[in-house]
């Protein structure tokens, strides 16, 4: 029987964004979703330029409760809920954004340039969508495939000489038919 070392440099990842096309693509819930690292994404998927330095924030939430007996010792844990939100920050204003962020009727692009030309804000809930997130790093590329998201919030939008304008965007992952919230698809090292 041989035993393994657990220290192994090729399971430390960097979460750096791909170098090559895209970093963040939404599509349409019902798309085909990326099922491998190998490949190109499917033509449903609209391109969300460039993200920030912040990268991105995937949150997970399953809080408890605990069940105490008379001598307050825990006799039960119950789950009240498992959530799973992601946190991104897109440094792109384009016509895909905006349509992601505020609707598809509240943004007008330009039909000949393809530049967008306005947007406006209604506070209306935002159409759920897939998304995939591609990176890379010293130990080959991944994707963060996420088969149902939707935004639920997007802060305070600034706009500052010193700074980009730029929005950090709350993305709430919904379970898909297959009961995962998201799939982070993995290369091995060359």
């Amino acid at each position: 029987m041989t035993t393994t070392i657990g220290k192994t440099t090729n399971e430390v990842r960097v979460g750096g964004g791909a170098t090559t096309g895209g970093y963040a693509f939404y599509a349409p819930i019902g798309s085909t979703r990326p099922s491998t690292i190998a490949g190109t994404l499917d033509v449903a998927y609209l391109d969300l330029g460039y993200v920030t330095d912040d990268g991105i924030a995937v949150k997970l939430d399953a809080s408890t409760d605990k069940v105490l007996d008379w001598n307050l010792d825990t006799i039960a844990v119950i789950q009240k809920s498992n959530e799973c939100s992601i946190e991104v920050t897109f440094g792109q204003v384009g016509g895909n954004v905006a349509k992601l962020l505020f609707g598809d009727q509240n943004v007008v692009v330009d039909a000949t340039s393809g530049k967008l030309q306005s947007i406006s804000y209604t506070g209306e809930i935002l159409a759920h969508r897939q998304f995939a997130f591609l990176g890379k790093d010293g130990n080959g590329p991944f994707v963060l495939d996420c088969g149902d998201g939707q935004v639920t919030g997007v802060d305070d939008i600034t706009f500052k000489k010193t700074e980009i304008v730029s929005f950090k965007t709350t993305i709430e992952l919904f379970k898909d038919s297959n009961g995962k919230f998201f799939n982070w698809l993995l290369a091995d090292a060359a």
